[in-house]
């Protein structure tokens, strides 16, 4: 017997010829043999299932009476933290009233993220993550730089209305459509002013018009981007084909999580069409762009880490205090991983001499896709407190 069941079947039964290129991507766009195997490779199943309900759950009111046992909840919350790809780029030292968050280089994505932007933002959304989980369970926060990293002293503080914390655990990526309908002044208003930051300017995107100018720069770098043989091939390594997989590592993009085919592992490094194509990727885009109340460019004076991990706390706390909110958040990357597509964005959007470090698009209603995993906190932390 094949030592790959769905092979088997894909192929016609042991024995039988394999299937063309042509016929198996004919089968991965919609085939009935295609719905029954493919799709239902990568469906959770009872022990995913556990883990995301153990991974997604609330600590801190067990833990408050216990400052030790507090900081270290506050560093799992911290990892509920998005990140690029869900690489979970990140370490943490924990201290006597204090955590530092730096950034882990071993996990950085060369190919998608050569600068290293999205890993630092990872770090910043990290550290305003544990602000927010802190103040719950009555500690308040002073943040500050510390070497590559970020530190946060803790001290003692009333504890603070629950919206905010409750939104860490509820809080997940959006990647499909939502409801386009525009969002209340009074709502975008204030999404708005919780984007800026330190040398962090947003410009706010919610006419439709400029939502298209967007729209056309993102068609044209995530088709680029689709075309680029390396890029398609570290994507490829970051995806969790299956329940098993995602369940192992803990990180990356748990497919069907991410809106992905789900295909065997074996098949999609194999013939990477079956997961995306340039034709794939405009659709994705164009759906995503089209299906929003708006967007949020997080634009920075100064091009450098510090800036960058700057705007990943502004991001998530536009995403925290969206989902207290009953709005759904997503990033909406790829114009600007593209240096000259970038450029024309900017230009677009009247950025002047500002680097666009993050977008965030925003609205009601979506889909709800499973949820991904996350490393365990003991595993990225050393020192104690």
């Amino acid at each position: 017997m094949s030592n790959h069941p769905s092979r088997e079947r894909l192929t016609g039964g042991a024995g039988a010829p394999p299937l063309s290129r042509r016929r198996l991507l004919a089968l991965a766009a919609g085939a009935p043999l295609a719905g029954s195997v493919l799709a239902g490779c990568a469906r959770p199943d009872a022990a995913h299932d556990a883990a995301v309900a153990e991974t997604w759950r609330h600590t801190v009111e067990d833990t408050v009476n216990n400052r030790d046992e507090l900081e270290r909840e506050i560093v799992r919350y911290a990892t509920l933290a998005p990140s690029h790809r869900n690489r979970q780029p990140w370490r943490f030292e924990l201290g006597p009233g204090w955590i530092i968050v730096r950034p882990d280089i071993a996990r950085r994505l060369p190919v998608a993220d050569p600068d290293d932007r999205y890993l630092h933002a990872a770090v910043g959304a990290a550290a305003e993550t544990m602000v927010t989980a802190a103040a719950a369970g009555g500690l308040g926060a002073k943040v500050s730089p510390d070497g590559d990293g970020i530190r946060i002293d803790f001290f003692v503080s009333l504890p603070q209305p629950p919206q905010l914390y409750d939104a860490i655990i509820a809080r997940q990526t959006a990647w499909e459509a939502l409801d386009a309908a525009p969002l209340e002044e009074a709502e975008v208003g204030r999404l708005e002013k919780l984007a800026a930051g330190a040398g962090i300017v947003p410009r706010l995107v919610t006419e439709r018009a400029e939502i298209d100018r967007v729209l056309k720069r993102t068609i044209e770098a995530a088709e680029h981007l689709a075309r680029d043989p390396a890029w398609l091939r570290e994507l490829i390594e970051g995806l969790r084909f299956d329940a098993a997989e995602a369940l192992a590592t803990r990180d990356g993009l748990f497919t069907v999580a991410a809106g992905y085919p789900g295909v065997p592992r074996w098949l999609g490094t194999r013939l990477p069409d079956l997961v995306t194509t340039p034709g794939r990727e405009r659709e994705r885009a164009t759906a995503q762009l089209n299906g929003c109340s708006g967007v949020i460019v997080f634009a920075a004076d100064d091009d450098s880490p510090a800036a960058w991990q700057e705007a990943g706390r502004c991001y998530q706390r536009v995403a925290l205090v969206a989902q207290s909110r009953g709005i759904r958040t997503g990033p909406v990357n790829a114009a600007l991983d593209v240096p000259e597509v970038r450029g024309r964005l900017s230009r677009n959007l009247g950025l002047g001499e500002r680097r666009p470090v993050l977008a965030l698009r925003f609205g009601r209603g979506g889909a709800t896709l499973p949820r991904s995993l996350r490393r365990p906190a003991a595993d990225l932390t050393t020192g104690q407190g």
